[in-house]
């Protein structure tokens, strides 16, 4: 079972939160697609941020992937090492 990947309070500060996680590109928060996480990464760290790897306590955001990445297949695959997420 695969999941949604999260950010950390620093990786989402600010504007941050609208910056691709795969690439680190500007995309906006209205433009983005879900970054999801592979089965065994969520289950391995559910709660480490998908960008820096530190815990994502407290408050958290959702990270995004840009357009051109996701179009690139990576909305199906897991942010952090790349296996298939439906």
């Amino acid at each position: 079972m695969s999941g949604m990947a999260m950010l950390c309070r620093d990786c989402s500060f600010g504007l941050r939160n609208g910056n691709c996680a795969a690439c680190g590109r500007w995309i906006g928060a209205s433009r983005g697609v879900p970054a999801r996480l592979c089965g065994d990464c969520g289950f391995r760290s559910p709660d480490e941020c998908a960008v820096c790897g530190s815990w994502t306590a407290g408050p958290v955001q959702p990270a995004m992937l840009c357009p051109d990445c996701a179009a690139n297949g990576m909305k199906e695959t897991c942010v952090k090492c790349g296996k298939w997420a439906p």
